[in-house]
């Protein structure tokens, strides 16, 4: 499983509807909380770009804050 197949997965997105949002995993952020310190999951801002239908389908504002899982190491995945 790609990055990409893995936010997909977890937002219960297709891979068509991300690449209509124009969202792809290297554009999330990280969010290492109020330490700093460890790496806790990912984040995005739902982009203008975003597709009525998909707002719709998943309740979702533009601008609003999304927070994704960490992707699992390579070792974690099996195919």
């Amino acid at each position: 499983m790609t990055p990409q197949e893995f936010l997909a997965d977890n937002l219960d997105l297709t891979l068509d509807e991300l690449d209509e949002m124009n969202l792809y995993s290297d554009d999330l952020h990280d969010n290492y909380g109020n330490s700093g310190d460890m790496l806790y999951e990912h984040f995005f801002y739902v982009p203008e770009c975003t597709p009525k239908y998909i707002l719709e389908k998943k309740g979702w504002a533009v601008g609003q804050t999304i927070y994704v899982p960490l992707f699992p190491s390579p070792s974690d995945i099996v195919n």
